[in-house]
């Protein structure tokens, strides 16, 4: 395990655990199921949308050059929404339209009925008006054979309708990367047990297990290990073999008592990353085994445990997937000052204030979970010292940090 002194920093950290990640076969789903999927193929229009010029609301469609003052045009048909079209109206009248309805041939601007005294013939308020008003011109919004979405998106409803009105019934998907989550610890109990004051409920793996799922994992596997090297085994190797990522929450240290790590090492994973120089989750590991599972082993303390879920779980899920927009870092100020720690990259969680702002609450510790409770995301406080150069201020100036929100999916 690397010492603070040689860990890497996070950049460095991410890269390691990132190489050589090898991406999900692709499968189809039907459109109904594609909500949360990542996108592998491009969503292109299959024709002009709109594919006609039609009206954008109810009123009458004219010829923009045929409106004087004073004009009164006779009404000779109405289109429906949905209607074929029909054919071209005689010169000095006009058509009823419906929003969405086409337009008839040679007909160029439409006049809503609150600008009517919807009489026949009709006459408007209006003395002039210009073609193209209020019309959707075919081809206005993408052309045939416009790529609408890349892949490499994960679909969302608007993707969804998107998919629909090109036709595409059954999208190409990555699978969904299957994950197992195992939590150790002789002090943690299930949920619904009355625990001592030497005992917690077990929190940290129904966190976690939520926030992969949260990222687009499936989580097919749980279990917990007590303090107990074969027991561990076991459950370490049945992890390793039935998911893609196995994801463990302590174990990781090195005290007499923690036998995840050197149990893992024993079924032969390999470490791209045995510790980074942040703040929590300085114990981190990422490793492989037989070359495509992945293994991702979080700090026991849960804030550690989230955080580090989201700054390797998250683009490890996103790689294997394909997902080009994840994890998206955004630019923040703080509210308040925050002391920067003296050479360790530290990952805060943080509220987003409805002004932009965000808000770093008082902690104690990574154990202290009941700080999270309206907290966001997390924001991202250089080391004091940068570059060698030694700085003793609060970071308190002005200046953006890198904020990644949980709450995006």
């Amino acid at each position: 395990m690397s010492t603070p002194s040689t860990a890497p920093d996070y950049a460095k950290a991410l890269e390691r655990a990132l190489d050589g990640v090898h991406a999900a076969p692709t499968e189809t789903v039907a459109l109904e199921a594609a909500v949360g999927r990542v996108l592998r193929q491009s969503i292109i229009a299959d024709r002009d949308l709109p594919p006609c010029d039609r009206s954008r609301m109810d009123g009458y469609a004219l010829r923009a050059d045929e409106l004087v003052a004073g004009a009164a045009l006779p009404v000779v048909d109405e289109v429906r929404a949905g209607d074929p079209g029909m054919n071209e109206v005689p010169p000095g009248s006009c058509v009823m339209i419906a929003t969405g309805a086409p337009l008839p041939p040679g007909l160029d601007a439409v006049i809503e009925h609150e600008r009517s005294d919807r009489s026949d013939p009709v006459r408007f308020e209006l003395d002039s008006i210009k073609a193209g008003r209020s019309v959707h011109r075919r081809g206005s919004d993408a052309r045939a054979g416009t790529v609408l979405c890349e892949a490499g998106v994960r679909l969302q409803a608007h993707h969804v309708g998107l998919l629909a009105t090109v036709g595409c019934a059954h999208p190409e998907v990555a699978r969904r990367i299957r994950v197992g989550v195992i939590s150790s610890g002789d002090e943690l109990l299930p949920v619904t047990a009355r625990p001592e004051a030497h005992q917690i409920r077990e929190g940290n793996a129904p966190m976690i297990a939520a926030a992969l799922e949260s990222m687009g994992a499936q989580v097919i596997h749980r279990a917990h290990v007590p303090d107990e090297p074969g027991a561990t085994a076991q459950a370490l190797k049945r992890g390793l073999e039935a998911c893609d990522l196995l994801v463990t929450i302590g174990g990781i240290s090195a005290g007499d008592h923690d036998h995840i790590r050197p149990q893992l090492e024993a079924l032969g994973v390999d470490w791209q990353v045995a510790g980074a120089r942040i703040k929590p989750g300085k114990p981190v590991h990422v490793g492989r085994w037989q070359e495509d599972t992945l293994v991702s082993c979080l700090p026991g303390n849960p804030v550690s445990a989230l955080v580090c879920a989201h700054l390797f779980c998250r683009p490890l899920i996103a790689a294997v997937c394909g997902r080009r927009d994840d994890p998206a870092w955004a630019l923040r100020r703080l509210r308040e000052p925050v002391t920067a720690d003296p050479v360790r990259r530290a990952f805060r969680p943080a509220r987003l204030e409805a002004d932009g702002r965000l808000v770093v609450p008082a902690w104690r510790g990574s154990g202290d979970l009941a700080h999270l409770a309206d907290c966001t995301g997390i924001v991202e406080i250089g080391p004091a010292t940068e570059d060698g150069l030694r700085d003793d201020r609060d970071d308190n100036d002005d200046r953006e940090h890198r904020y990644l929100d949980w709450r995006t999916p």
